[in-house]
């Protein structure tokens, strides 16, 4: 096992960078997990001991499968003694002893981890105390260990799978049948219980697997860096990066050892990556993805994503040193470059903008030639700003900041336009205005006066680029309205005129008179409402707001305009037995509100109830019954309907009593859906003419009025 102890010290090191999650032992019973897998005439099982004891003593004992028949090929479930009788065993499975490893570990890396896992001599964790209770803890951290790349290296390659005794291929199946797999240890544990693995395949259907998404590449120099969704459902293992010379008519694996992707963001896995070394710079590589399973399988090509290694950016940075002005009323821009570093670049290109954020648009249709360090701006705004972008020949670009450029001007803007203004109930001031058009405008100043015709206060402290412009007032003043005015300034600090006032009216905060709700009366038909209206002059509006005791929220009712004359109004949309809450609230022209007292009513129960609706009677076809349908309005109240019939000539005598709290049985109600019901009279005679009516019962006495009669003649 000289090669098997050759991977020790690097496997300890990666196990340490994947930060395998290894579930701790905290109780009595241990777990087995399994998956399956169909192809080729054959299926695949893999399972794994969710626990270092588990693993180190099936390692001794082996696993038994144990497999069962569930159903046939036409999908019929077969009887306990036929799945006794169709049941297969295989086991114990155990790993392959540490001579035949050799022949693996001299060609597979990952045999090499999976050897050392089982048998390796270097896998011990160096004891640095003493103490016999460190001793047993770095013993266990050592089996930990062992446990977690033995684990790693069976999911990244199906032979080593099966050789550390995890992995196992049944050929012996038919298709259509469906197969129920159980894994335990080969011998029972006496120290510890064990819950097996179990696993139902039904080899029909060969499952695709996804193609992996969402591949991006990032070229530097000679070397190119990928990355990609890496959460197909949790489906693969790892993953092997191609790569195509040609355009991708041919591709090759680049990648030794498979891709893991690593946990982010509180274990999830959510991507993958992989970096490339390139032999050289600007030739076109192609790349795709392919997923790979525990079992083996690699999954169909993902899309492809290509480009070409490119130099590093110049050590250089590019800036504006000045803007002058000559003559005609041009500006002249100069700026840095290393000269050094000509023969690199492809040229320059100026961009020009009103405002320092930009946006910023190009001047220079045709590049500005390397060895050039300045360029004149023919025609310029009054005030803008500068940049100037380099372009090396590897496709890097090199911005400068931006820089204000300006003509000398001492005249003012225009006055502002359109000041329009508004104030909120909380003394919020809003204004608006109109952009003013000079290119070198810098921004406004806002002024405010209580009198239209005296003086205005500066508002801003400093200038405001935006044309909106919001701040507080004092509510409590006794002047009703306020006025403001705007001026504009550019960068050299030239100031416009003041522009035309506009006045703002103090909003209203004293809400209407209390409206009066005299009373509520009750009735048998709702509850009769009556009140006296505010009297406010500003008044918009009533309206008349309900709510249950119970209930916390109130609901409009009914509501009127305050030119409207109304006085009187009745609620009838109520629940009998419900205790209602009422009062009117009066709104003015700036939603300020007042409430009445609240007068609470119920409205009277006589017993009255909803009628019996679109009854019909009908005999069927075969003449044995007649067929009594109708509906209700559905009711928690709702208890029982009785059902009246007589000849003609006779009085109206109870038929049956169908009560819906006892269930109907198949005489009774046939059919009883939201608001629908039936009933079969059987008891008939042929020839004689029949008269029925229906009547309601509820909970608590109350009931409908009897339904229209409905006669039927018997043939």
């Amino acid at each position: 096992m000289t090669r098997a102890r050759q991977y020790t010290v690097a496997t300890i090191i990666i196990g340490v960078i994947l930060a395998w999650q290894i579930p701790l032992r905290g109780q009595d019973t241990l777990f087995i997990h399994a998956l399956s897998e169909y192809g080729s005439e054959k299926i695949k099982l893999r399972w794994a001991p969710a626990d270092a004891l588990l693993w180190k003593y099936a390692n001794q004992h082996g696993y038994q499968i144990e497999r069962v028949t569930i159903s046939n090929q036409q999908g019929e479930r077969l009887s306990p003694e036929q799945r006794l009788t169709s049941a297969k065993k295989w086991g114990p499975i155990l790993p392959y002893r540490p001579e035949t490893w050799q022949e693996m570990i001299d060609t597979s890396e990952l045999a090499g981890m999976g050897a050392a896992a089982l048998y390796g001599e270097n896998l011990a964790i160096q004891e640095l105390s003493d103490n016999s209770l460190v001793q047993t803890y770095q013993r266990s951290q050592m089996e930990q260990t062992r446990f977690g790349f033995g684990l790693l290296a069976a999911d990244q390659d199906w032979a080593v799978a099966q050789a550390m005794g995890l992995a196992f291929e049944d050929d012996q199946i038919e298709k259509g049948k469906t197969y129920l797999y159980t894994i335990y240890p080969a011998v029972p544990a006496q120290s510890f219980n064990v819950h097996a693995a179990n696993v139902l395949v039904n080899p029909t259907h060969h499952q695709s697997l996804p193609i992996p998404t969402g591949l991006q590449a990032q070229f530097g120099d000679k070397m190119v860096f990928l990355e990609w969704d890496a959460n197909s459902k949790q489906v693969f293992s790892s993953y092997s990066v191609e790569k195509s010379l040609d355009g991708g008519h041919q591709f090759v694996t680049v990648n030794s050892l498979p891709v893991i992707p690593s946990a982010q963001k509180g274990g999830k896995v959510l991507m993958a990556f992989y970096r490339d070394s390139l032999a050289e710079n600007f030739q076109k590589i192609v790349y795709r993805i392919r997923g790979r399973t525990v079992f083996g399988t690699f999954s169909n090509p993902s899309d492809t994503i290509s480009g070409f290694g490119k130099p590093q950016r110049l050590e250089a940075n590019i800036g504006i040193h000045r803007i002058e002005e000559i003559e005609a009323r041009s500006l002249k821009i100069h700026w840095d470059f290393p000269k050094n570093l000509n023969q690199h670049l492809e040229g320059f290109d100026v961009y020009r903008a009103r405002k320092k954020q930009g946006p910023f648009k190009k001047l220079t249709p045709i590049s500005i030639k390397a060895m050039e360090r300045a360029y004149l701006d023919d025609s310029p705004f009054t005030s803008g700003y500068y940049k100037i972008v380099a372009k090396d020949i590897y496709g890097h670009k090199y911005e400068s900041y931006s820089k204000l450029g300006q003509l000398q001007d001492e005249t003012p803007p225009a006055p502002p336009t359109g000041l329009v203004g508004a104030l909120d109930k909380d003394g919020v001031v809003s204004l608006s205005w109109n952009h003013s058009p000079e290119d070198d405008l810098m921004g406004y100043r806002v002024f405010r006066s209580n009198q239209k015709d005296g003086y205005y206060n500066q508002v801003t402290s400093y200038f405001t680029r935006d044309t909106v412009y919001s701040h507080s007032v004092d509510m409590s003043t006794t002047s009703s309205k306020i006025y403001y005015k705007v001026i504009a300034l550019d960068f050299r600090e030239n100031y416009s005129q003041k522009s035309i006032f506009c006045e703002i009216m103090r909003p209203d905060l004293v809400p209407p008179i209390a409206p009066v709700l005299r009373q509520a009366l009750p009735t048998d038909d709702g509850i009769a409402l009556s009140w006296i209206s505010s009297t406010s002059p500003d008044l918009l509006q009533h309206q008349i707001q309900r709510k249950k005791i119970s209930d916390e929220d109130w609901k409009v009712i009914f509501e009127w305009p305050a030119n409207a004359h109304c006085a009187k109004f009745k609620d009838v949309q109520l629940d009998l037995k419900e205790d209602y809450n009422y009062r009117v609230v009066a709104y003015d022209s700036v939603e300020l509100t007042s409430y009445s007292k609240i007068v609470t009513a119920r409205q009277l129960d006589k017993g009255r109830r909803s009628g019996i609706e679109n009854f019909q009677v009908q005999q069927s076809v075969d003449g044995a019954v007649v067929q009594l349908e109708w509906t209700y309005p559905p009711s928690p109240e709702l208890h029982q309907f009785i059902i009246y019939r007589g000849k003609v000539g006779e009085p109206l005598r109870t038929l049956h009593t169908l009560r819906l709290d006892d269930g109907a049985s198949e005489n009774d109600l046939t059919a009883a859906t939201f608001r629908a019901y039936r009933y079969q009279d059987k008891a008939i005679k042929d020839r004689q003419t029949y008269n029925y009516q229906i009547i309601a019962k509820h909970k608590g006495g109350g009931h409908s009025p009897l339904s229209l009669t409905r006669s039927i003649h018997i043939k």
